[in-house]
């Protein structure tokens, strides 16, 4: 969004335009310096008032490139000074003193940054530090200049310098840092208003003829509009006093001259200190009330969001506050309470009384418990409207009062929801079961085809068959077979999901001569491959208490998935090791590896990874299933696969030295629907 300050507007705008009102800016400089110098007293080495100081802290801050455009200032006040037949040295001290004070501003003002702005209490405070210290520069510069090279009073200097540079840049310089957008409290007639008050305020303090000080009446015109109007009026009304305040006493006119009989400077220079309180004060309100104003918007956008909230839950509340400690006033009352407590419960804004016999909000328990101001919970009986549990709680609020909530839960509600769960759990659990049985049933009933199917294929490999005949014959064998797997994995996996799995008893069990057993009958699954099973543990035995026909099968599936997932020429490597609790078992291949997004999708029933490398290889995505309940359910241990999707795959599990007796059930193993699988 587009900023609406006039320096960010110019900084941020296409070089041209930027360039035009920079330099612009600079040649200004050099013109009202010149000015200010023609229009000081006569034989003075400071001007009265030196606007241009403004102009230049205005021009480094809209710039892009500040020290090129501190270096135009320099050269513009040395100009205007040369001008009008100065000294050389005193034209480059003072140059000097404008351009560090435009720098110093400039600097501090952005915080070193791409902008400065006057929209909140803490970036004014940053403005008028930053005059504060820019002044400081041209006043010891200043001074040291005239001092030295003009023989001037440095304390008389130094008390000219400061306010007339301090008070230009605090009444000036805003007019380009504030915020034009029209965000005000009042509306544009009071605008108009203000502004005629103002410019008649002005005119009676400040015309010529005026022998009563009413100079420090402009103030109250000026928080008026703080308060009440942008700061871009605020802006507009301080340089305007400003700049007729400082020329009207300059020439001896309105309430300040000749305050001081036979001194003007000293008149102009109380006219100055006035102009700094007028622009601080009204510049921290007007910046205060911004924060104000950003505050009070938030809060409302968060009580909006609060109110819909609450408006839309089924818990009913109550927030109230108690007044004096005799009187209720309700802060929120949501439908759900209302609700609940029937016709009895006030509406948002109504005020009980605390003392009496009379209801507050209609139960005489809560009321009670009200009227004592005391937190706890109460059970409640509201007829047909049902059962609630009211939990009161009461605390001191910010401002010191007693502040009062009341939650009110339908426990009517609230068990007929919990019964309602409880029966969709069980008939789950039932369907889960008769699930179960039908793919066990099924299973039993595809076996004796399948068992049959295999005898005979026995029988026609031992016959003497033509060469065709025996290639179907076995194909028949190959595909029978793998049937035959498929209906063991899914008869394996409905006895692990059961809800009470059949177990074998536990037994000590040396893991090592299982695992080299198991690399035996690994080595011949694929001979093709010649793959090579590097077993990276000693013989020494590993004992553990567990059921071994159970290891046997995980460590089994392991190798037969990292034999099929190896290249040709590639290595397996098996290591068994002992960690604090028991054992742990790595088989690592070199194949394509599992994408880290998918690790732990390849745990679900028939999933299997959706790309060529995985796809090629036969399956059903029902080996890694079992592995994980087998380890989880029955054996007490853990795995998991470690890979980075490219350079093979690791399972590593481990298992306690003892399995124990009975295993908290881990949930039933998640099924990927085979269109999505393999």
């Amino acid at each position: 969004m587009a900023r609406s300050d006039l320096a960010a507007r110019v900084h941020d705008a296409p070089r041209r335009v930027h360039a035009t009102v920079v330099v612009a800016l600079i040649v200004a400089v050099g013109l009202v310096s010149w000015w200010s110098i023609e229009f000081r007293p006569p034989n003075a080495v400071v001007a009265y008032w030196w606007p241009a100081a403004a102009l230049g802290a205005a021009a480094v801050i809209m710039a892009r490139r500040r020290m090129l455009v501190t270096v135009g200032i320099f050269i513009a006040v040395f100009l205007a000074n040369f001008a009008v037949g100065r000294p050389v040295s005193l034209d480059l001290g003072y140059a000097l003193a404008n351009a560090g004070t435009a720098l110093a501003v400039g600097w501090i003002a952005t915080a070193g940054g791409r902008y400065a702005t006057i929209r909140s209490v803490r970036s004014a405070g940053r403005f008028i530090l930053a005059v504060a210290v820019g002044a400081l520069v041209v006043t010891i510069v200043g001074a040291a200049t005239a001092w030295m090279f003009a023989g001037a009073d440095p304390v008389a200097t130094v008390f000219a310098l400061y306010p007339s540079h301090a008070s230009a840049l605090l009444v000036l310089t805003p007019i380009t840092l504030v915020d034009w957008r029209w965000r005000a409290v009042g509306r544009p007639f009071e605008a108009v208003l203000l502004s005629v008050v103002f410019v008649g305020v002005l005119f009676a303090a400040y015309w010529p003829g005026n022998p009563v000080p009413l100079g420090f009446t402009t103030i109250a015109v000026l928080l008026w509009a703080a308060f009440r109007m942008p700061i871009g009026q605020v802006a507009i009304q301080l340089g305007m006093l400003g700049i007729v305040a400082t020329t009207v006493t300059a020439y001896g006119w309105g309430s300040y001259a000749e305050l001081v009989p036979g001194e003007p400077r000293l008149d102009v220079m109380i006219v100055q200190l006035s102009l700094i309180v007028h622009a601080c004060a009204s510049i921290l309100v007007a910046a205060a009330r911004a924060d104000w104003g950003a505050a009070a918007a938030e809060l409302a956008a968060r009580e909006t969001v609060l109110r819909s909230g609450l408006l839309n839950i089924d818990t009913g509340l109550v927030i109230a506050e108690i007044v004096r400690g005799d009187t209720l006033r309700v802060l929120e009352v949501t439908p759900a309470a209302e609700r609940a407590l029937g016709d009895s419960v006030p509406q948002r804004g109504d005020r009980r009384r605390l003392r009496g016999t009379g209801p507050v909000l209609g139960p005489p328990a809560l009321d009670e418990a009200i009227r004592e101001s005391e937190s706890g919970r109460i059970d409640l009986n509201l007829g047909d409207r049902g059962q609630f549990e009211a939990d009161v709680t009461v605390h001191t609020g910010p401002t010191g009062t007693e502040i009062l909530t009341i939650v009110l839960i339908d426990v009517t509600a609230r068990d007929a929801r919990e019964r309602e769960a409880l029966e969709t759990a069980e008939q789950l659990r039932d369907l889960n079961r008769q699930k179960d049985a039908f793919i066990a049933s099924v299973s039993h009933e595809l076996r004796t085809p399948v068992t049959a199917i295999l005898g005979f294929v026995e029988e026609l490999a031992d016959s003497a068959l033509p060469d065709a005949e025996r290639q179907a014959a076995a194909i028949i064998d190959r595909n029978a077979r793998r049937l035959a797997a498929v209906i063991d994995d899914v008869l394996e996996l409905s006895r692990l999901t059961t809800v009470a799995p059949q177990r074998r008893p536990a037994e000590p069990v040396n893991v090592s001569e299982l695992v080299c057993m198991a690399c035996d009958d690994a080595a011949g699954l694929a001979p093709a491959k010649a793959l090579t099973i590097v077993k990276d543990f000693t013989d020494a035995p590993r004992v553990i208490t567990t059921t071994a026909l159970d290891l046997e099968r995980v460590i089994s599936n392991l190798l037969s998935n990292a034999v099929k997932f190896s290249p040709v020429g590639g290595t397996i490597t098996v290591s068994v090791a002992e960690y604090a609790n028991g054992l742990e078992l790595r088989i690592g291949d070199q194949g394509p590896g599992i994408p880290p997004s998918e690790i732990e999708r390849v745990w679900e029933r028939f999933y299997r990874v959706a790309d060529t490398a995985h796809r090629d290889v036969p399956g059903t995505g029902l080996g890694l299933p079992i592995v994980k309940a087998l380890i989880e359910r029955r054996l007490g241990g853990e795995v998991r696969l470690e890979s980075d999707g490219q350079s093979g795959t690791t399972a590593v599990v481990r298992l306690p030295r003892v399995a124990p007796d009975e295993h908290p059930l881990t949930g039933a193993i998640p099924v990927q629907s085979q269109e999505t699988g393999a």
